[in-house]
């Protein structure tokens, strides 16, 4: 059982650091114009972190893109609903140059070991993986 433990805990780090680097990577296409230009649906950008992706359902990806005119007013509403379940019906608005957008992506990872109670942190008994960018988009 420990060395199951040990094994999920790393799992779940290593998929955090690759689900970041994956945002970071499409986020920089928000905050360079590039996605704007390229007309990037809400698909198009989960595509886009998908690509860089490895071992993930990206079917599974929840996108939240938000625009705000400053940092101090930047509100990270729950991502979870009172049942613990992951909410799906987030904004997706890109803004234009100079605007602070805030970049998440969320997935729920099947643990392997249901076991480990430690782990959950949502009601459905899995764990909720995510990432955030938050960043002045450059004059485009």
């Amino acid at each position: 059982m420990l060395l199951m433990g040990v094994f999920e805990v790393g799992l779940i780090f290593f998929s955090s650091s690759v689900l970041e680097n994956a945002v970071a990577e499409s986020a920089r296409l928000v905050r360079t114009g590039q996605a704007q230009s390229g007309n990037f649906t809400k698909a198009k950008f989960q595509q886009s972190v998908c690509g860089n992706l490895t071992m993930f359902d990206c079917d599974k990806l929840v996108i939240d893109v938000e625009t705000f005119t400053n940092f101090s007013g930047v509100n990270l509403s729950q991502p979870l609903d009172n049942q613990g379940r992951l909410k799906k019906n987030f904004p997706y608005n890109m803004g234009i140059g100079g605007d602070v957008v805030l970049v998440r992506v969320f997935y729920e990872w099947k643990l392997m070991a249901p076991g480990l109670s430690l782990m959950k942190n949502m009601g459905t008994g899995n764990r909720l993986l995510s990432a955030v960018q938050v960043f002045r988009n450059e004059p485009f």
